[in-house]
């Protein structure tokens, strides 16, 4: 009914929400856990959470840390369903207003858990569907990027490009994981990860960003912002217009007239 009239979820019910299933993680029961981790996915996906009133953004706090914490468990019972359902939800955060930035460090404490790690850990076998936890971390990688483009704190930045170029070797043909590796190495890519990039064998768009890295033939001054803006002017022969110290004499201010 909600979501017919176009409104946020009230405050109490994302509340309501969110003890409900940080109780259902607690109790282990993926047959509770699974509806409650769903509901909140498609609230975060018709971006019917946060909104004006007051305590929503505390209450979709509340609801993203119980739906992460239960989730992502290291016991969780059915963990592929469990992980897919909390990472889709913290992927769609990312569509409501304002949240961006915000999320960014959420995200890197999600790359460093050890059910973010046992998602790489075996080969992604093709073909690349839309389901399943690992296009659903895919997912949370690429909004990631896109927020960091535009934040005003870079500090998630190496721990996110870590975790993406570790999901490229494991699925290097995946569009999301090229498009988020490719945003975190404009943003600030070096030499070596470039060479990570390349032995991964990425696609041909991605190869070329990589490779350019590698050869160092971004670090010239027309990619930089403002090259000469703080250079200093050189000294000219001489000394000055007229030899000497003529110059300067007469690029110096007149003297200010005594304060009355």
């Amino acid at each position: 009914r909600t979501g017919a009239c176009g409104r946020s979820a009230r405050v109490r019910h994302v509340a309501t929400l969110a003890r409900l299933v940080r109780g259902a993680g607690a109790a282990g029961t993926a047959g509770t856990l699974l509806p409650l981790l769903d509901l909140s996915r498609r609230l975060a996906a018709q971006k019917l959470l946060g909104g004006t009133e007051p305590g929503a953004h505390e209450a979709l706090e509340s609801l993203l840390d119980a739906t992460l914490s239960s989730g992502l468990a290291p016991d969780a019972p059915e963990p592929g369903k469990l992980r897919m359902l909390a990472l889709r939800c913290l992927a769609s955060c990312f569509g409501l207003s304002g949240l961006g930035e915000a999320l960014l460090p959420v995200v890197g404490q999600v790359v460093r858990t050890e059910a973010w790690a046992a998602l790489w850990s075996a080969d992604w076998p093709p073909p690349y569907t839309g389901k399943g936890p690992n296009p659903a971390a895919a997912a949370v990688l690429l909004n990631a990027s896109v927020a960091l483009r535009t934040a005003r704190w870079q500090r998630e930045h190496q721990g996110l490009l870590g975790a993406a170029l570790a999901a490229l070797r494991r699925a290097p043909q995946h569009e999301y994981v090229n498009l988020a590796v490719g945003n975190l190495l404009a943003i600030g890519g070096g030499k070596e990860d470039g060479k990570r990039t390349l032995q991964a064998q990425p696609p041909p768009p991605l190869r070329a960003l990589a490779a350019a890295l590698w050869n160092e033939e971004l670090d010239t001054p027309e990619f930089c912002a403002f090259p000469a803006a703080w250079q200093p002017e050189p000294p000219r022969p001489g000394g000055g217009q007229d030899g000497g110290e003529g110059g300067g004499e007469q690029r110096r201010r007149p003297p200010r007239g005594p304060i009355p």
